[in-house]
């Protein structure tokens, strides 16, 4: 039964995704358009260790079983009125309204003590934990858009107003101003003629806005919540303190302002989009952990500061060849993000994110790894095998890295064949230099260090740093590695028929026939099996708990239409 896993970890998901679009134009010079979207997810995920299976102590086995159902809906409506104006000019106005809720409803159980031969938690075995969640939000808003524009020139203003079911009733709404600006100045008299030899067009464009983000009335109260337990070797109901709250949260406030240009140059052969941005969030919002002297533990929401990102995207996009029979083009995205800690509020220490692993400290990245450095090992007793106390760390943490890439980039190329009715497409990424935290508790066991006593010490100290029983605080049980990937994302191979072969086969319009990979390939310096899985389901903080890498998918699709 267990001879081709260790610890067997399955997901699966099964999604329904649902819209409709309406669009009406009453008058030459009104427009309407609504929308209505509906997504269900449903999941049902489980790891099992089987009786037996533990190789490096008696086991009794353990299973945990998850399902949950999300559901997830949106509304949209929007008018615009496109009036003239006097010497080319025309003046827009935009009302609109938005709508989305979600609701989540999950549970998940642990056993262990399973009965030789199962799999599963209603086969037997000793109930350890029950939990549920239960969630359900909605969020709306009204938001006003006039806007004037010329053949050149774009000028756009905007007020947005957001609520929801969250917010409380003494809660006010909060208001958004924005401003942008786009100009079309290759069309200029006075754009120069060399460069009207290389451009076809050029727009500059500049942004500028307020955003927020409102605590909800729960983040402020204390709440319990009901839930199972053991008490007195009696596995009953209990009722635990679900959020301490915070009465002195403020709302978070933040402005960005945004600049680049569009071009398209030798004869609309390569396009060019650069954007730049900074964007400054003050009293910051953030989920904050509490010591176990404060009712055991747990986390708060506080307003831990300032924070700016800083960051920039390139895209270029290229034609080099396009005849009848034969067409090329390509497309490449370059982005950077750098966000700092510059200020921590009143009352606010440096802290460590217990889900994630990152700490957030005053003059460094909102998500950076910190831990106490290895400075050395040395086989004291020359058994030929390094021991816990064998290693040597440093006094105090450092500064290991960022979860964030310093710059990511993806590209993809198209190669279409036969005037289009075969098309080839296949993409790539590269992630430069993040920092990712491998759960040692299950990378260790793989190790050729820990089960091979011939295995050089340096691969053998590496094992130790990631063994819990290394006694190092700073978390020696995981290992923290800087990496970069190259990653061949996709390819997609289509055939599209022609018209008189899909009405003899299929009595379609169109038919096409395509073979899509994911995940096809990987190369990086990673130690582990994959750096971008991720044991959170949220959040920053990129955590390997080595029991699943990202999976390789292959589709076959048949597309008609009718």
């Amino acid at each position: 039964m267990i001879e081709d896993f260790y610890t067997r970890a399955t997901a699966q998901a099964t999604q329904f995704t649902n819209a409709v679009t309406a669009n009406w134009r009453p008058q030459s010079w009104l427009t309407t358009s609504s929308d209505v979207g509906l997504n269900v997810i449903q999941r049902a995920d489980q790891i099992l260790l089987p009786r037996g299976a533990e190789v490096t102590a008696d086991s009794v086995g353990e299973v945990s079983e998850g399902r949950g159902t999300s559901l997830m809906g949106t509304m949209n409506v929007r008018a615009t009125a496109t009036i003239p104006v006097k010497w080319g000019f025309r003046s827009q106005l935009s009302l609109g309204a938005n709508y989305s809720s979600r609701k989540i409803d999950d549970m998940s159980v642990m056993a262990s003590n399973l009965t030789p031969g199962t799999e599963s938690v209603g086969e037997g075995g000793t109930i350890l934990a029950v939990d549920s969640r239960r969630e359900e939000a909605n969020t709306y808003g009204w938001y006003v858009e006039p806007s004037i524009s010329h053949k050149r020139l774009w000028l756009s203003t905007g007020l947005r107003l957001d609520g929801g079911s969250t917010f409380g009733t003494s809660v006010k709404l909060p208001s958004f101003p924005k401003l942008n600006v786009s100009y079309l100045v290759s069309d200029e008299p006075f754009f120069p003629s060399p460069l009207k030899a290389v451009f076809n067009t050029l727009r500059l464009r500049v942004a500028y806005g307020h955003a927020g983000v409102q605590p909800g009335p729960g983040d402020r109260l204390r709440l319990y919540e009901p839930g199972s337990g053991w008490t007195d070797d009696v596995l009953g109901p209990i009722t635990t303190i679900s959020t301490i709250g915070n009465t002195e949260l403020k709302p978070e406030r933040s402005t960005e302002f945004e600049g680049g240009f569009d071009a398209d140059i030798f004869d609309d052969r390569l396009a060019i989009g650069f954007s730049g941005y900074r964007k400054m969030r003050f009293d910051a919002l953030m989920s904050v952990p509490l010591p176990p002297s404060v009712y055991g533990g747990g986390k708060m929401m506080r307003n831990i500061g300032t924070i700016r990102n800083t960051g920039m995207s390139l895209d270029l996009s290229a034609r080099p060849l396009h005849t009848d029979r034969i067409s090329v083009s390509t497309e490449l995205q370059v982005s950077q993000n750098r966000n700092l800690v510059v200020e921590l509020g009143r009352g606010v220490e440096p802290f460590v994110v217990p889900e994630t692993r990152v700490t957030v400290k005053e003059g460094y990245p909102l998500f950076g790894f910190w831990a106490r450095p290895v400075l050395g090992y040395s086989d004291r007793n020359g058994d030929g095998i390094i021991a816990s106390s064998e290693l040597l760390y440093g006094d105090t943490a450092v500064y290991l890295g960022s979860a964030e890439p310093n710059y990511s980039a993806t590209g993809r190329t198209t190669v279409s064949l036969l005037g289009g009715m075969l098309a080839v497409t296949a993409g790539v990424s590269y992630d430069d230099e993040f920092t990712q935290y491998g759960d040692g508790g299950m990378l260790r066991v793989f190790a050729r260090a820990n089960n091979d006593p011939a295995t050089p010490l340096a691969e053998q100290a590496l094992v130790m740093v990631r063994d819990p029983s290394s006694g190092n605080p700073a978390y020696a049980s995981r290992e923290m590695q800087t990496v970069s990937t190259l990653r061949f994302n996709s390819l997609a191979v289509t055939y599209n028929a022609p018209t008189s072969v899909a009405r003899r086969m299929a009595r379609a319009r169109a038919l096409s026939l395509s073979l899509q990979g994911t995940n096809l390939g990987l190369r990086t310096d990673y130690r582990g099996k994959d750096p971008n899985v991720n044991g959170n389901s949220t959040g920053n903080g990129m955590i390997d708990n080595g029991v699943l890498p990202r999976p390789r998918t292959w589709q076959v699709r048949v597309n008609a239409r009718y």
